[in-house]
């Protein structure tokens, strides 16, 4: 069956909703990049959906690695563009130089971040995740809140705002 099947099948099946012009785009899938464009694109409606569940995320975290999208992983990462980190991950990301990124982080995952340089820095955090960032020289850091339970640890520039929407 194709990821992009797989995946419809999946939402239809958790009666989350998506538009139709969406789900027969999503039909068509047939690698996970397609699928990683898509959820960094659309990275709001699945926190809200709480969607790909940590189960499918599992399922599927051997063809997700290769697109940044990590589940239950140790591991360090330096200038990734676009990076979700799932379940209990425990990861290491530095930035440095002229780096501009996207970051999720979910579940109860524990994240350490290093920013240098002039590096910009998009965070989105969830649930029980836990954040620790060093930000430094003329980098900036912005962070988006969307847990009640996320534990935030900050030095340097860093912007933190609370989400309008809490599970």
């Amino acid at each position: 069956m194709r990821i992009g099947k797989e995946i419809t099948l999946e939402l239809r099946k958790a009666k989350i909703e998506i538009c139709e012009e969406f789900y027969q785009n999503m039909m068509t899938f047939s690698n996970y990049a397609q699928l990683a464009t898509m959820y960094f694109k659309g990275s709001d409606w699945s926190m809200e959906n709480d969607f790909p569940r940590l189960e499918l995320l599992r399922k599927h975290k051997v063809g997700l690695l290769s697109v940044g999208m990590v589940t239950d992983v140790k591991e360090t990462y330096n200038n990734i563009r676009y990076l979700a980190v799932f379940g209990d991950s425990e990861v290491n990301i530095n930035y440095s130089g002229y780096s501009v990124a996207q970051v999720i982080i979910r579940h109860n995952s524990k994240v350490k971040i290093i920013v240098k340089d002039e590096s910009k820095i998009q965070i989105n955090i969830l649930d029980n995740a836990e954040i620790e960032i060093d930000c430094q020289d003329n980098a900036v850091v912005s962070v988006y809140d969307y847990g009640k339970n996320t534990k935030i640890k900050t030095s340097g520039n860093i912007k933190i705002t609370p989400s309008k929407w809490q599970k």
